[in-house]
């Protein structure tokens, strides 16, 4: 859950169901340290024992966000080497190699100290596989399922190399996305994203991108809500912190195979195994999942063990939005998420960075300098 900077308890007198009783938290507030996150964590127990639960029973929590510090703004980093053939783009700074598909203009490799962790390129994702609401009620495949394969319509217009940057242009059935990648010289490529949405077209179910990364990335480390999955309409419940555990273990297996794993309000995802791991931490709150699976296999299988799993490599998806989960019936229309919660805008931007991975500690000082607050 983060580092605890102190802890206490304090009495709330006896309250009627339905009333309200103010009480004074005595706590210290911490010295903000620049781009630092605070939370304040409220647990209510009780006092003594009650025909259902024992005394010190938790029987609720909140998560109250403390002002924080304004983020440094990081000095501007020297620019990578950059390299052009027929078929790359190549930017190197340091231990780092990035490579992007002259055919295509997505990111196709992600080396560190010569070691490949990228085995698919970062291609834009405009799906998920079927919720059960979205299959019997909400029939997201009748409704929007020209973003199933929206993805094969893009070609690439346009493909810039300059100043240590990459910039590529793909367009298609009424979308235009542009991409731009800039290395630098610590080895921390940032990746922009900018989608522009012709207004004929349905609202998509995710904003983001995905690919394959080494399967020896076994551990996963992250800072954002949890510990379980979460999603826009259900993630009130899950306290914001830092969580960690087996790469295995990160997404649940449903029954019926569908959409899993979501965590929101990431600040950084670290992937680690034998000789290093990557870090994707974003300049604003990302969504992130990782599955044994593609995605065409999840939506595929009808069974858990229908699921065709990955040899060597984890699918992971680092998105700006998700649409919720919905649910205010299962037969309808209805239940598709509250306009809140779904993706009805025309223009979505975000960015985040790929770093090689450290220590934690070392993942968390990213984050900070990426600083998702300072634009």
């Amino acid at each position: 859950m983060g580092a605890t900077l102190g802890s206490g308890t304090f009495e709330v007198p006896r309250t009627e169901a339905g009333a309200c009783t103010e009480c004074r938290v005595g706590y210290k507030a911490p010295r903000p340290e620049s781009g630092v996150d605070y939370w304040l964590d409220i647990v209510y127990r009780l006092k003594e024992d009650k025909p259902y639960a024992l005394r010190g029973f938790e029987a609720g929590r909140y998560q109250f966000a403390l002002p924080a510090a304004a983020p440094v703004r990081a000095a501007a980093a020297r620019s990578a080497v950059v390299s052009r053939t027929e078929r790359s783009v190549t930017l190197t700074a340091g231990s780092v190699t990035a490579t992007v598909d002259a055919a295509t203009g997505y990111l196709s490799g992600y080396a560190v100290r010569g070691c490949e962790l990228m085995r698919s390129p970062l291609v834009p994702n405009f799906w998920r596989a079927s919720t059960d609401n979205d299959r019997r009620g909400w029939r997201t495949r009748e409704r929007m399922g020209a973003w199933r394969t929206m993805p094969e319509r893009l070609k690439l217009e346009s493909l810039n190399a300059a100043d240590g940057a990459v910039t590529a242009v793909v367009c298609g059935g009424g979308v235009r996305l542009a991409l731009r990648y800039r290395l630098a010289a610590d080895g921390e490529l940032a990746v922009s994203y900018d989608l522009r949405i012709a207004d004929t077209l349905p609202e998509p179910l995710r904003i983001g991108l995905q690919a394959l990364w080494s399967g020896e990335l076994d551990r996963y480390v992250y800072c954002g809500r949890g510990p379980g999955e979460n999603y826009a309409d259900r993630k009130e419940g899950s306290l914001f912190g830092v969580y960690s555990g087996s790469t295995a273990d990160f997404s649940p297996a449903y029954i019926y195979p569908q959409e899993c794993g979501n965590r929101c309000d990431v600040h950084y995802l670290q992937l680690g195994g034998k000789g290093g791991g990557v870090v994707f931490a974003g300049r604003q709150p990302l969504c992130v999942s990782v599955w044994p699976c593609t995605q065409e296999a999840l939506d595929a299988a009808e069974h858990t063990h229908e699921i065709v799993r990955l040899d060597d490599a984890w699918l992971v998806n680092v998105d700006c939005a998700q649409a919720g989960v919905g649910g205010t019936d299962s037969w309808s229309v209805k239940s598709r998420p509250s306009e809140a919660y779904r993706l009805l805008e025309k223009h979505y931007g975000y960015e985040f960075v790929i770093a090689p991975a450290g220590t934690p500690a070392d993942a968390a000082r990213t984050s900070r300098r990426v600083a998702y607050k300072n634009e």
